[in-house]
């Protein structure tokens, strides 16, 4: 935690990839103990590893950087891993109305289905119009 480089190849030169203070795409990865979270071997790492990055991305930006308070207003654009934990952290921040946005009707639906009040599903027609079909039932 002192700013240098942990990382050195078998020569010793300095390696650069510890990215955000974690290493990716690598069999063994050096980590600061605050940013490990042991979890049981039988789960399933493809559903684990949006955890690492998209619900601490998403959370930490609506709870931390943005500051969304009790009554406020939130619209996501994009519900994946990252904006799905932003619409989750807006009900945490007790957002009045909690807006999601995308191209995908499956996603809007989960979206409905972890707190958001509204959903809109943007996009084009076939023809190459504006799509713009609204659900504005709200469950505040």
């Amino acid at each position: 935690m002192d700013g240098s480089n942990a990382l050195r190849d078998a020569k010793g030169a300095v390696v650069h990839g510890h990215f955000f203070g974690q290493s990716s795409f690598s069999n063994y990865a050096l980590a600061n103990l605050r940013n490990v979270v042991k979890v049981p071997r039988d789960l399933p790492l493809e559903l684990l590893a949006s955890l690492g990055c998209g619900v601490q991305t998403g959370a930490s930006a609506v709870l931390r950087s943005l500051g969304v308070t009790r009554g406020s207003s939130f619209v996501v654009f994009g519900v994946g891993a990252v904006g799905m934990a932003a619409l989750m952290a807006a009900n945490i921040a007790a957002a009045k109305r909690v807006i999601a946005v995308d191209l995908n009707a499956d996603r809007l639906a989960l979206a409905r289905e972890l707190g958001a009040s509204d959903t809109i599903r943007a996009g084009k027609t076939r023809s190459g119009r504006r799509r713009d079909q609204s659900d504005h039932r709200s469950r505040r």
